[in-house]
């Protein structure tokens, strides 16, 4: 048995792929107590014959292949998990890097305080690896600390939806049937969540393991930056299964700030996507008025926030089932929005989630 099986799943990532590689066979933990499991999800370009090259030189390097796309990280991480020999799970993206004590910080983090995972904070990167300024989960506002279902009762940090900057138990997620939802954007944020419902103690880490990689040119679009209608169908049918997950286990108290980023996210795309038509931008709103109705179930008093964004007014006219008026105002807040550098941007999304908070 290995100490930590680390699973990378990747479709059409062979500019990027070797240095993610090179990233875990660096570790200093010790390759050797890692196994590394390469999911390929039908790539078209040299990415399984990277991985497939990796293989033939390390004993503990194992591919396994997809002839069609699955359609989003979910499938591939699902069947790796089933070959995982490793005490522990890590997984990474095959764009991103890990630092090269991740394993080890981690590691030992999880066997001293002897949890059902742990999870830590990341820092972003542009395309060439040049690291911003500050890591994803401030390090003043957030110290290192035990975690549970009803810390994220009005903030969703430290707990964060991707799986990629933290460590399981294999056997706590074999034993709960943890899985990744597939074929649909936030599988993670459904495995995440999922694990802490069903966690008895983690713990977060506040040290930087993860470098994620940026990736804005239009060519290069990720599914979770694609707002195609199909990107909403799905995304939808993610946030839908999430939703249930923390209902049926009678954790809906717990779920008001997971639902603030949820609504925020998925409105903040609708107005910012430029690849559906007018008649979908309705199709849409039709398709997410029920979470964003979910507000008046979770006593989110909407009415009462003050915005200038135009996005508590939004989801009034969809909840009202007046579409005309929420498409107009669709394409209003958008050209604003076309105007906006990307810190003035952070700085609205930002403040009015403090407001929606204030109204919890």
């Amino acid at each position: 048995m290995y100490d930590i099986t680390v699973i990378m799943p990747a479709h059409n990532e062979g500019k990027y792929i070797r240095e993610s590689i090179e990233s875990i066979i660096g570790q200093t933990f010790g390759f050797n107590r890692l196994q590394l499991i390469l999911a390929d999800d039908a790539s078209t370009d040299d990415t399984l014959k990277i991985m497939k090259e990796y293989e033939s030189k390390y004993s503990n390097i194992k591919v396994i292949t997809f002839e069609e796309k699955t359609g989003s990280a979910g499938k591939p991480r699902n069947e790796a998990i089933k070959c995982a020999d490793g005490k522990y799970l890590m997984f990474i993206d095959a764009d991103d890097l890990y630092e090269l004590d991740a394993c080890e910080k981690m590691y030992n983090c999880i066997e001293e305080k002897h949890t059902d995972f742990v999870t830590a904070n990341s820092i972003d990167m542009n395309e060439e690896k040049q690291k911003y300024e500050k890591p994803f989960i401030d390090l003043e506002k957030y110290p290192s600390q035990y975690i549970e279902i009803s810390s994220i009762k009005d903030d969703v940090l430290p707990m964060t939806c991707s799986a990629c900057f933290k460590i399981f138990s294999t056997e706590f997620v074999k034993r709960n049937n943890l899985k990744f939802l597939e074929g649909c954007p936030a599988e993670d944020s459904y495995f995440s969540y999922s694990s802490l419902i069903a966690a008895k103690k983690c713990y977060y880490n506040s040290d930087i393991i993860y470098n994620y990689r940026r990736r804005y040119s239009e060519g290069n679009l990720s599914i979770s930056t694609n707002f195609s209608f199909e990107y909403f169908e799905k995304i939808n049918y993610a946030y839908n299964k999430i939703y249930e997950k923390f209902r049926e286990n009678g954790f809906i108290k717990y779920y008001r700030a997971y639902y603030l980023n949820s609504v925020m996210y998925v409105l903040f795309n609708l107005i910012d996507s430029n690849k559906i038509s007018n008649d979908e931008k309705i199709d849409v709103l039709k398709m997410i008025r029920w979470l964003i109705k979910l507000c008046e179930e979770l006593n989110i008093k909407i009415k009462e926030v003050e915005d200038n964004s135009g996005v508590i007014a939004l989801m009034s006219f969809v909840i009202n089932e007046d579409y005309q008026k929420a498409r107009d105002l669709l394409d209003e807040i958008s050209r604003k929005r076309s105007c906006m550098t990307k810190e003035e941007d952070d700085e609205q999304k930002s403040q009015l989630k403090k407001r929606i908070k204030e109204s919890f």
